[in-house]
């Protein structure tokens, strides 16, 4: 008898795509830390990260449900 596995897209790509982010972010941000905190205060820095993350991993869930969010069904 034939199953199906249905793997939802907000567990696989979309969590995926934010975790390539995250890293990213870190890569970046790691390198322009030091000369953003001598320009302006490290609340200032901190909460302009926050806020760029959350706008990308936003960004992603928009894209994903304007695209319809379809499912991934594979029979076995």
């Amino acid at each position: 008898m034939p199953s199906s596995v249905i793997v939802s897209p907000l567990t696989s790509s979309t969590v995926g795509a934010a975790q390539g982010i995250n890293q990213a972010a870190q890569c970046v941000g790691a390198i322009l830390i030091v000369p953003l905190v001598k320009k302006w205060a490290t609340r200032s820095v901190l909460a302009g990260a926050i806020f760029v993350f959350a706008f990308m991993t936003t960004l992603l869930l928009i894209v994903d449900a304007a695209t319809g969010m379809k499912r991934i069904t594979n029979e076995i």
